[in-house]
């Protein structure tokens, strides 16, 4: 949906800005701009779900798919369903598309599930997912008191 690519670009920006995951900025392209050269050559942050991103989309469809399942109002992570609009995850795995490359993704069920990244730490384990109960604090370095529905590492 626009809804859910407007939220996506945000976050893109802000994960991009100095301070966000990188100490310098971080070039920012939509989905469809992404060449299959850049997913070859560099390590890939991809924001949104399957349903809104190809990149997300062409990596559950790759051998080994993503390690997440995205239905229509939740998302499956080790055998286990988080419903609701507001569930989010970010998680971080080998490329699919280049071996000794990394795929990082923070995706939502919907546009609130994936909003909710904006109050994450900057560094996580593996996995993290989250809904509404995420929004305790916003910055940090870890998780400290944030109210997630699993995280660990795979």
């Amino acid at each position: 949906t626009s809804e859910m690519r407007g939220v996506a670009r945000a976050l893109a920006e802000k994960l991009a800005a100095p301070g966000g995951i990188e100490a310098s900025r971080l070039p920012v392209k939509p989905d469809w701009a992404v060449t299959g050269d850049d997913l070859a050559r560099y390590d890939v942050v991809a924001v949104g779900n399957p349903a809104t991103n190809w990149v997300l989309a062409a990596a559950a469809r790759a051998k080994g798919g993503l390690p997440v399942t995205f239905e229509r109002d939740a998302l499956v992570l080790g055998g286990k369903r988080y419903v609701g609009r507001d569930v989010g995850c970010a998680f971080a795995v080998p490329s699919p598309f280049a071996p000794g490359r990394a795929l990082v993704v923070y995706a939502g069920v919907g546009p609130a599930g994936l909003g909710l990244a904006r109050h994450l730490p900057r560094y996580l384990p593996d996995y993290v997912v989250w809904d509404r109960g995420l929004a305790t604090a916003i910055g940090g370095a870890v998780l400290g008191d944030r109210d997630v529905l699993a995280a660990g590492f795979f």
